[in-house]
């Protein structure tokens, strides 16, 4: 038969949890946050060769 809203319910809902799913998920973070650690890093070197193409050495006049 049909569970109504007001139905009287068991409190505590259990779900079952997969362990191999917990391990694979926590794989597939870690590798995205070295793809990204990765990504950024080439990025600043990028940007680090950009700026430093276009920049001008300072000329100091001592004194």
């Amino acid at each position: 038969s049909p569970i109504l809203p007001i139905d009287q319910q068991q409190p505590l809902v259990t779900l079952s949890q997969d362990p191999e799913h917990k391990a694979k998920l926590n794989q597939y973070v870690s590798t995205l946050t070295e793809q990204a650690k990765t990504k950024i890093l080439k990025q600043q070197g990028h940007y680090k060769e950009r700026y430093d193409r276009h920049r001008t050495n300072p000329n100091h006049k001592i004194g």
